[in-house]
């Protein structure tokens, strides 16, 4: 069982917003949270660079014992990847919270080809804080791409899997965050507006996953 407890030991970074091209360039200071090369930071001013994130940090096994929860929740159509990433990440961190972890979400914008038949102009997916020996690295929570929590650069990869050439930008961002919109407000709570936007589009993408999947006429 996930441990209720996990808020005692959090771990606090600040939302970063990165970029990069092929995994040229690396910053050395950030190699160690996110256990691969990385781009390098993009300098700006931007207001959400002064946000604190607050993340649960969790062991191996329950990160793991987390990711089956939710890639067996039936009610995230996790095989509909044409779209709704950002109400399946927004239902998983409400879960996570229901479980006392807290979580933060990571947000790629760029020209994403998860696979060939397959483009998306940004994907979001919940992060979190894994205690891994005396480290604590960044992995991400995503089973419509991935079958286990995968580090960032990993799951970057698998987003860029036949455009790995292409810009891109990363940015973290708290567990109210619901769409690129909201990045940089500062929330502190989740909006009923977002979660009734949640329910709605979860809903929609299982009707059409069912009508794909088995020619139901609905």
């Amino acid at each position: 069982m996930l441990s209720t407890a996990l808020w005692a030991e959090t771990v606090m970074m600040k939302p970063l917003r990165l970029k990069g091209e092929a995994y040229e360039t690396e910053a050395p200071k950030l190699e160690r949270l996110f256990a691969g090369p990385l781009p390098q930071i993009l300098e700006d001013n931007n207001r959400h660079h002064d946000l604190n994130l607050h993340l649960t940090v969790l062991s191996e096994e329950e990160t793991q014992e987390l990711f089956i929860l939710m890639a067996n929740k039936k009610t995230i159509p996790f095989k509909y990847d044409e779209d709704g990433c950002y109400a399946r990440a927004h239902r998983m961190a409400r879960i996570a919270q229901f479980h006392h972890i807290q979580v933060g979400k990571v947000f790629l914008f760029g020209e994403l080809r998860p696979r060939q038949d397959l483009g998306w102009t940004y994907h979001v997916a919940p992060v979190v804080a894994v205690k891994v020996g005396k480290d604590i690295l960044l992995k991400v929570i995503d089973p419509s791409l991935h079958s286990t929590p995968v580090l960032v650069h990993e799951w970057v990869k698998r987003n860029h899997a036949f455009y790995t050439k292409d810009p891109f930008v990363l940015t973290f961002t708290n567990r109210y965050d619901y769409g690129p919109e909201d990045i940089g407000e500062n929330h502190r709570f989740f909006s009923v507006s977002d979660l009734v936007n949640t329910s709605s589009t979860l809903r929609k993408y299982r009707k059409k996953l069912k009508k794909e999947e088995y020619g139901v006429k609905l």
